[in-house]
């Protein structure tokens, strides 16, 4: 599979927006004679104009020889063995080139077969996630079509979305997440993949779903975001009581506490709200809606209000 290469006069991705520590990275992976780029979100990013949280690196050098060239880096992982390679605080992650899609319906399990990067970006979920930077020649490899997606601003599976959706559930919430963030397109397709796969969202890890939805919490656009979740369907399988209460007229107050979250994150992103806080906004209005029945009892404590939350977030 032969990609095309986008040159810097076609791309316009400035290197200074680039962590330095990322190019230091790719510069010695290269230095010792492995293939290595940018990927996923941070080309996107980049290529869109912003300024991107996380610079991931994808090789050619194996886990274990990345721990060898970088003394502060961590091995974590059983399911997707990954390098985390530590700068003080920072942390980038690095995983090794993983073999080709095999486009099964199965749940992805175990994901530690490397391959080369042709076969690597079929692993990926959007074709907007599937570009590769090189800092050597400073160009952008696209396999999948991902750069004129990107132009057109459209969100297309790498693949078949059915069987995309199937291996791994939580695309589809990654597919109203982007589309959310950046107010993309949803290509045909794509979109008649998540209306017909949407049960299988219950297969999904519960802590990978929990952190996408903390995720979009954090960032400013939490209200476009549970909108779709609640219009699409999804968010019933998840939580059908947060979801039923969405959808009825008392919802629409948790949606302006949404719109004011996202409001106070988009203007001082520095600093964002604790995540208590955040899901906060989500389950007040379904406690106070428990309150009169607990001020009818004789007694109420803090024992009380904590018993109730608890009820609460065992229903929801």
């Amino acid at each position: 599979m032969e990609p095309t290469i986008y040159s810097a006069s076609a791309h316009h991705i400035r290197r200074e927006n680039i962590d330095p520590d990322a190019l230091f990275i790719l510069s010695k992976l290269t230095r010792n004679g492995y293939l290595s780029y940018l990927v996923g979100g941070g080309v996107r990013d980049l290529l869109m104009g912003h300024i991107p949280k996380d610079f991931d690196i994808a090789t050619s050098a194996r886990p274990e020889e990345i721990k060898k060239i970088f003394r502060h880096c961590l091995l974590i992982g059983r399911r997707f063995r990954l390098a985390h390679v530590r700068f003080g605080l920072k942390v980038i992650e690095v995983s090794t080139f993983r073999a080709g899609d095999t486009n099964e319906e199965n749940l992805i399990i175990r994901d530690n077969c490397w391959g080369p990067p042709e076969e690597d970006v079929l692993r990926r979920d959007f074709t907007l996630n599937g570009l590769f930077y090189s800092a050597t020649d400073d160009t952008v490899i696209d396999y999948v079509g991902g750069y004129q997606d990107l132009n057109k601003r459209l969100l297309r599976t790498i693949g078949n979305p059915e069987s995309r959706f199937k291996q791994d559930p939580v695309r589809m919430i990654r597919l109203l997440k982007f589309r959310a963030r950046f107010g993309l397109a949803v290509e045909a397709a794509t979109w008649n993949a998540l209306e017909s796969c949407k049960s299988e969202i219950t297969k999904s890890s519960p802590a990978r779903v929990l952190e996408e939805l903390l995720k979009m919490l954090e960032s400013g656009a939490s209200l476009p975001f549970f909108k779709q979740m609640t219009s699409t369907g999804l968010l019933a399988y998840l939580f059908p009581r947060l979801s039923r209460h969405l959808q009825q007229e008392e919802g629409k107050e948790i949606f302006k506490f949404l719109e004011t979250i996202d409001l106070l994150i988009k203007r001082n992103k520095r600093r964002k709200p604790d995540r208590s806080v955040l899901v906060t906004a989500l389950l007040f209005p379904l406690i106070m809606q428990r309150l009169p029945e607990l001020a009818t009892q004789d007694k109420v404590d803090f024992g009380h209000l904590a018993n109730t939350t608890h009820e609460i977030l065992e229903q929801l």
